[in-house]
């Protein structure tokens, strides 16, 4: 077939990228436009196999436009799917004008919670939604580019008889847009009762622990957080269901790990026995540390360096990030490890004057009682 002479108004390939967040196969779209797989294929690799007229009844059937030379969408909600790295790329590398707004909402299968797929919905402005099903061990990878993906802010049930699945088979019947007024169908918001659901709050643990969604909002009513810091809706003395929820917060905020602004996580190394891996982890938050210091221990710039000797922890924050490998300097000879300290850096002495310095002691845990002294060389009588 002879290639349409016809300039496209924007390269084909912008709808490779664009369809193939779409849950219908390749095949499926081409047969519901009406285009041979051949031409459909072709198109979508920069080839232009169909008119510029029959083009741009495709793109108007995607849901999309030209709006000054710049594909644009059309309103319609839009449902997308996540299930692989060639899907996150996809994802990743819309065009600005096509992206959704990063303010997501959750939704969720009633009354048994789906664990086979995350269901997000941007909502935008309302002309321009999007209902983005991702494989859960994709989801993380998306916090990198769209962190309003772990900031949810309202939960959503899918209404009585709707399935993920039966969405996919129908879509917008013909085109994979979907009408604005299906979603008033599509989704309900739960009511008090649902959110008290056991296994509504089953799902909600799973979905703290495994990834690190932060669910608090839905479950503990009467809690506001400022600054990452739970402050309680109502006077708590006195009270204890308000006692109650403060405790849930906490334990929440722990499910969730170090993703939660109020905590990091922190290695723990072996000061006389250097190794390239620390030893272990411990989690802190700013109950325990101020806000500057646990901001350092998020940049990874915090590092326990534990002495075997007395029991001593060392807190650090170091120059650098810290990672497994260098994380913890060679000594050469252990027998000559000692901890000498000046202007606050914690260095190791091995056997030569020679300090290799490691960064500010911002706390020491146990007693310094059983410490080694420094050892007296001319540079620490000088």
């Amino acid at each position: 077939m002879p290639r349409p002479s016809e300039e496209y108004p924007v390269d084909p390939e912008l709808l490779s990228g664009f369809l193939a967040l779409s849950p219908w196969s390749q095949a499926e779209m081409a047969k519901r436009f009406g285009v041979g797989r051949a031409n459909w294929v072709g198109l979508l690799h920069g080839r232009r196999t169909i008119g510029k007229a029959r083009f741009m009844d495709l793109l108007q059937w995607v849901g999309l436009q030209i709006t000054n030379d710049k594909p644009s969408r059309l309103p319609g909600l839009l449902v997308w799917r996540i299930a692989s790295e060639q899907h996150v790329e996809a994802f990743r590398n819309l065009p600005a004008a096509l992206q959704p707004e990063d303010s997501w909402d959750l939704v969720v299968s009633s009354p048994l919670p789906g664990r086979e797929w995350i269901h997000a919905l941007a909502l935008g402005d309302g002309n321009f939604p999007v209902l983005l099903s991702v494989r859960p061990q994709w989801y993380p990878f998306l916090r990198t580019f769209r962190p309003g993906l772990f900031r949810h802010h309202k939960l959503w049930l899918f209404g009585k008889g709707i399935s993920i699945e039966k969405i996919h088979a129908s879509l917008g019947e013909d085109q994979p847009p979907v009408l604005l007024e299906t979603k008033s169908k599509w989704f309900v918001s739960p009511g008090t009762e649902g959110l008290l659901a056991p296994d509504l709050e089953e799902w909600a643990r799973w979905m703290r622990q495994t990834l690190h969604v932060d669910t608090s909002s839905w479950f503990l009513t009467g809690i506001q957080e400022e600054n990452g810091e739970a402050v309680p809706g109502e006077d708590a003395s006195g009270n204890p269901d308000v006692c109650r929820k403060v405790w849930a917060y906490l334990s929440h905020r722990l499910d969730l790990g170090d993703t939660h602004v109020s905590v990091c996580g922190i290695p723990v190394f072996l000061l006389e026995q250097p190794q390239d891996y620390p030893m272990g982890m411990v989690r802190l938050d700013v109950s325990f540390l101020d806000r500057e210091t646990v901001q350092a221990g998020r940049e990874q710039r915090l590092a326990f360096y534990r002495d075997e000797s007395s029991g001593v922890l060392w807190l650090l924050q170091l120059r650098d990030p810290v990672g497994c490998a260098g994380g913890q300097p060679v000594s050469g000879c252990q027998n000559a490890t000692r901890l000498p300290d000046r202007e606050e850096v914690l260095g190791i002495l091995a056997g030569a004057p020679d300090i290799l310095g490691l960064g500010k002691v911002v706390g020491c845990f146990g007693s310094q009682e059983k410490r080694h002294k420094p050892a007296q060389g001319p540079e620490d009588r000088a």
